[in-house]
């Protein structure tokens, strides 16, 4: 959601990049925070608050670059258990137990789902227990 309220601006083609727009929170997490609480978000990338900052610039720009955040007619959501039957079929694993797998395979079953499928990475840290910043970091 962060993401989609600072991308707004450029998408709407009120300005070139998201740091231009300046009524946008999205500076207060590069500068000392004078109207946001900053803190919140950028726990979710890390506990290091100059790794954080760099992790969330690394976000946006993915983020940037793509359309997950455009309204598409045909992708088709999938229910939880769906998501569930996928892994269980292919890899036969149930999701929540991938905690207690192998990383390559967590890795693996991880990148399918996200690019293959298109899962989105909030439903997934639902079904595995990982964070949303772990499974953001597995590479499609």
């Amino acid at each position: 959601m962060l993401c989609y309220i600072h991308q707004n601006p450029v998408k709407a083609g009120l300005v070139s990049n998201t740091e231009d727009y300046k009524w946008s929170s999205y500076n207060e997490y590069y500068k000392t925070s004078n109207i946001v609480d900053t803190n919140f978000a950028l726990q979710m990338f890390s506990s290091d608050k100059k790794e954080a900052v760099a992790e969330f610039g690394k976000f946006h720009i993915e983020i940037t670059d793509s359309r997950c955040l455009d309204i598409d007619e045909e992708k088709k959501t999938l229910s939880d258990k769906e998501v569930r039957d996928l892994a269980l079929d292919k890899y036969n694993t149930d999701l929540s137990e991938l905690q207690n797998t192998v990383q390559e395979i967590q890795a693996g079953i991880i990148k399918y789902l996200k690019k293959d499928r298109e899962i989105s990475l909030r439903q997934l840290s639902r079904l595995t227990g990982f964070t949303i910043h772990r499974i953001y970091k597995v590479k499609v």
